[in-house]
């Protein structure tokens, strides 16, 4: 005869141990291996968040996500440890660092306009993450430009701060939607910002800073009201960002906006607003994925030689001469990972692109729409912590024109 009670505990245990097998591990701590410069706590307290997590699939591709974000791996394995805890996981974490210090070559050139130029550039000062940035460029003859940046990230409660230096001499054309040159200016200017940024939460970050700006100019054509300025400005801005890295690229999505207060000797007071919105996204497969952007930015009552053009629009429709105080642009478009190789990997994209701009003329064509059909490739290194080339061309629908760029080492 059955002894009901022992078949119904026999069946009681099957039961909880199929459901612990079936429950993930929680993440209890991290073990670090390979780390020759970078201090561990940095990436220690990066990981944070991680722990009481489970130690899913899903949960072990988001810290090898957070780490391809830092920008310092070219490797990283990730395994669960063996254990004899039926709860807790420890994760051993696999890194080979990028070579973060490096001088780099510059070489640009963008629809006529060749720059060229050096920089050191180290995005892992002391093994703490700190970014430092020196160096400059020349167009031999019309422009000649040094920087110096100093960035140390937020970490916890501790705000990150960046300061700067930037100065030189620029002799700038200007031209209108047409390629048609309308005047011309010479000047000195100079500039250095201190900024504080926090961590509001991992995807949420507030930047507040002041800017201190010189500017002499000479030689003035086609402006009447231009002067000497001197000015101080401050600005808020806020950050959403998200980024996940499947294999091949790492696929971000956020938004920044920016509004700016600006006092002046010449101006007396303007204002500036801008917005930037990125979304990328794999489909289909890893090495396809979705390439988008949109961009918006007003002066108002800003000065001409603050005027902005493609690279604030994420766009490269306008003559690099072109400068406007207010556009909106926007891209889609798909990237490919066409050829992966041992030091990086090359890809090749495609996208429409559009803006709308204040062409700054007094009649009914004031306001322009353009559009163009772009296409390049990327060169991605795996050991080097930075972009090494891009190349591509956008042809303007509504203009009839080909704009071109290529870069090499870093782009500005």
């Amino acid at each position: 005869m059955l002894d009901i009670k022992k078949v119904l505990g026999l069946a009681l245990a099957a039961m909880t141990a199929l459901t612990l097998s079936a429950q993930e591990k929680k993440i209890s701590s991290f073990e670090i291996d390979g780390l020759q410069h970078t201090k561990e706590h940095i990436i220690q307290k990066d990981l944070e968040s991680f722990i009481g997590m489970e130690a899913t699939p899903e949960n072990l591709r988001k810290i090898e996500a957070t780490l391809h974000q830092k920008g310092l791996f070219s490797e990283i394995k990730i395994e669960v440890a063996d254990s004899e805890s039926d709860e807790n996981a420890e994760i051993n974490l696999s890194l080979k660092e990028k070579i973060t210090f490096i001088p780099i070559p510059i070489v640009m050139y963008s629809n006529g306009d060749f720059y060229a130029g050096a920089f050191i550039l180290n995005t892992n000062a002391f093994g703490l993450k700190h970014l430092v940035t020196a160096g400059g460029y020349t167009s031999f003859g019309n422009t000649a430009s040094g920087i110096l940046y100093y960035q140390i990230p937020a970490v916890g409660y501790r705000p990150g701060i960046k300061v700067g230096i930037h100065g030189g001499r620029l002799l700038q054309e200007q031209a209108d939607l047409d390629d048609e040159y309308i005047g011309e200016y010479d000047s000195i200017f100079f500039r250095t910002q201190l900024a504080l940024s926090e961590n509001l939460t991992p995807w949420l970050t507030l930047t507040a800073g002041s800017t201190f700006n010189y500017y002499e100019i000479w030689n003035i054509i086609g402006n009447d009201d231009a002067n000497d300025e001197e000015s101080i400005s401050f600005f808020p801005s806020l950050s959403i960002h998200f980024s996940d890295w499947n294999g091949y690229f790492i696929s971000s999505k956020g938004l920044t906006t920016q509004y700016e207060w600006t006092y002046t000797t010449y101006h007396n007071f303007y204002r500036t607003m801008e917005a930037h919105g990125k979304f990328q996204q794999p489909v289909f497969n890893d090495r396809l994925r979705i390439v988008s952007g949109a961009h918006f930015f007003k002066g108002f009552e800003m000065p001409f030689f603050h005027n902005i053009g493609n690279s604030t629009l994420g766009v490269n429709l306008f003559p690099s001469k072109f400068g406007t105080n207010f556009g909106a642009g926007g891209s889609a478009g798909f990237e490919y990972a066409a050829l992966p190789t041992h030091f990086g990997m090359f890809s090749l994209y495609a996208d429409y692109q559009c803006a709308v701009v204040d062409a700054l003329k007094p009649d009914e064509d004031r306001y322009q729409f353009n559009q163009g059909i772009g296409m390049g490739t990327y060169l991605y290194l795996n050991k080097i912590a930075f972009p090494a080339l891009s190349m591509g061309a956008v042809y303007n629908l509504t203009k009839h024109r080909l704009n071109y760029s290529f870069s090499f080492g870093m782009n500005f």
